[in-house]
Parts: structure tokens; C-alpha cells; sequence
């Protein structure tokens, strides 16, 4: 097992330095730890919310190179999840049961973390995963869909925790009329015959839903929303052309960006407020 610390600066804090030397120590004879610090990007003072953007975008670009598998990923954020050390321990123990043998603990700069950062380290499978693999991903890593690419990071299509479910789900018989000995299904066959091909898949490319609703780098946040809320989707892919595969959003992305407008907003307004 592996725990790596990636951080934006020099980690001053003598109580966390002190908590890491600690407990590497007490994990040596299990586990290895390591840490890596960046540099910080230089920021000027009173810098406007599009150089912040920038500064914590090649912040998040400086974490992400220092990410060389595909270990779990663990976002420290002060409006993230709090955990005691008992939960933190349970988790740990139920994510190596289930496979997952190294963990990167991710620290951003003073200023947080670039929200871009998660959506760009993008979680994908190759088309040969079995059922039996893509079960134990979904369990490891908290996600609710997984995009899966050809060569060159081409999107091929998606699999979500729904189309797992078809693998345990019986198997209903179609409705349908017999009309002079033919079978007219109510719902249309290829929705059934669709259905089928899940319930007897054995590859996520059997698996996976081919036609993906995507957006491009470029595509507004309102547009994303309303494309989720009409086609009642949790993840969509970022493509670039010719369908390559460069982020993924997902609802989470979507409440912590405008939660992030709204902290800006109300920030300029007090400063206005001290100003006057």
C-alpha cells in the first residue's frame, strides 16, 4: 500500500508536519508515504477573479502531472466531507478490500484549488473491461458514470451504475400482441433488444451506451445545466474534436462552481461595503 501527499507549497504547519512524520513512522511496516511539493504560483495583490482562475489552473495542472496511476484521488478541501480518523481508517480499509492500493491525499495552495482541477483528472476505462472489473471501479471510485475510450483518448462511449444494474436485475418478458402469428411489441423491440444485449454483456463495450450526450471546452454553464436537468443526466462528458476525451463535468462540478460564484460575489460586495 501507498499513501502519497501532493501539495501546493511548503506545508508550514509545524502540527501537520509533525502529523505526517508521525504517522509515517507508525505506517512504515505496511505502507509507504510520500510527499511532493510544488512551488506556488505567484499571485499579485487585489488579483481579479480571472487571474485567480489562472493561478489556480496552473496550480491544478502542477497536481495533476504529479499523479502518475491510477490510485484513488482524495481532494482535501475545506467544504469537502469531514471524516474522524475511525471513518477515515473504515474507508481506507473498504476501498483496499475492493482492490485500490495507492492513495494520493491532494493539498491545494493559500488561495484553494482551481475549480477545473477534479473534472480534468478524468477517470476512464478501455472498451475489453469486464462487468466483473468495472463493478469493483464504480465500488473504489465515486463516480456515477465512466466514459470509455479507444486509442488516442477517442470517446467511444459511457457506462453508467444504471446499465451495471441490468446485470442483477431478472429479466421482464416484453410486452407484446400476436397479430396473425407476429409479435408486435408495445414499446418497440429495440428497446428490449437493447436491454438484452446489457443483461448478457461481458465488456464495457458491450455495456456501453454508445450515442453520449456531450459538450465541448467552450460550452456555458447554463447550456450544461439545462442539458442535464432535460436528459436527467449526472456526468457528461468534454470532448474536443475529432471526439477526444479532455474533461468530464459533473452535477457536483456544477453546485461547487456556482457555490464559488456566490462566495466571489458576496466577498466583492463586502470589500464594497469596508470601502465605503
Amino acid at each position: 500500500m501507498r499513501f502519497s501527499i501532493r501539495a501546493i507549497g511548503k506545508i508550514k504547519e509545524k502540527w501537520m508536519r509533525e502529523g505526517i512524520e508521525e504517522y509515517s513512522k507508525r505506517l512504515k511496516p505496511v505502507a509507504k508515504v510520500d510527499v511532493l511539493e510544488s512551488d506556488e504560483e505567484k499571485m499579485p495583490e487585489n488579483p481579479s477573479a480571472a487571474i485567480k482562475g489562472k493561478v489556480l489552473e496552473k496550480e491544478g495542472e502542477k497536481l495533476l502531472r504529479s499523479i502518475q496511476d491510477s490510485g484513488c484521488v482524495v481532494l482535501l478541501d475545506m467544504n469537502g466531507k469531514k471524516a474522524s480518523s475511525e471513518e477515515l481508517a473504515a474507508w481506507i480499509a473498504q476501498k483496499t478490500i475492493m482492490g485500490t492500493s495507492h492513495f494520493y491525499f491532494i493539498i491545494g495552495g493559500p488561495y484553494g484549488n482551481g475549480k477545473d482541477f477534479m473534472t480534468k483528472y478524468v477517470f476512464s476505462i478501455p472498451p475489453d473491461v469486464t462487468v466483473h472489473e468495472l463493478v469493483k471501479l464504480f465500488v473504489t471510485h465515486p463516480v456515477s458514470a465512466v466514459p470509455v475510450v479507444g486509442d488516442d483518448n477517442e470517446l467511444l462511449g459511457i457506462v453508467s451504475e444504471g446499465d451495471l444494474l441490468y446485470k442483477k436485475v431478472k429479466p421482464k418478458v416484453p410486452a407484446y400482441l400476436d397479430i396473425l402469428g407476429a409479435n408486435i411489441y408495445y414499446c418497440g423491440f429495440g428497446r428490449y433488444e437493447r436491454s438484452f444485449r446489457k443483461l448478457l454483456a461481458t465488456q464495457a463495450a458491450d455495456l456501453m451506451t454508445k450515442d453520449v450526450r456531450c459538450v465541448t471546452p467552450e460550452t456555458d454553464m447554463e447550456t450544461i445545466m439545462n442539458l442535464m436537468i432535460d436528459e436527467h443526466l449526472k456526468t457528461v462528458p468534454v470532448v474536443e474534436k475529432p471526439n477526444r476525451l479532455v474533461g468530464i463535468i459533473t452535477r457536483h462540478d456544477i453546485l461547487g462552481a456556482i457555490a464559488a460564484t456566490e462566495l466571489e460575489e458576496k466577498m466583492a460586495e463586502n470589500h464594497k461595503s469596508t470601502e465605503e
